[in-house]
């Protein structure tokens, strides 16, 4: 396990370029990334968009993860906020997405995350 180096990716428009954070599983070569600009927080709760992929490339998963990071659990949600899974992660490049999303600073605050 690694921290993928950052990534650029280019969004809607293609002058304007967001980094993106991610993490790979050393046996797979999956990613798993968030744009550290899209972390919203609410107490000890952190929620980004889901970002997934490999060395070719990563796409928006359209799921959010929502991290509670004083227990350690995460939970992805679906488009219309509903939780169908929620654990703590076992695997070591998840776990380091968790931990680096709860270390992340200047996180943008959600009320309305619960």
């Amino acid at each position: 396990m690694k921290k993928v180096g950052l990534l650029l990716m280019l969004l809607s428009c293609s002058t304007q370029c967001a980094t993106i954070s991610c993490r790979d599983d050393s046996n797979t070569k999956q990613y798993f990334c968030y744009l550290p600009n899209e972390i919203r927080a609410n107490g000890d709760l952190r929620s980004f968009p889901l970002f997934t992929g490999g060395p070719k490339g990563v796409s928006r998963t359209g799921q959010t993860v929502v991290v509670n990071c004083k227990a350690g659990y995460m939970e992805l949600r679906d488009r219309k906020g509903v939780v169908f899974a929620r654990n703590y992660p076992a695997k070591p490049h998840i776990i380091q997405v968790r931990d680096d999303v709860c270390e992340e600073k200047n996180i943008k605050r959600d009320a309305s995350l619960d």
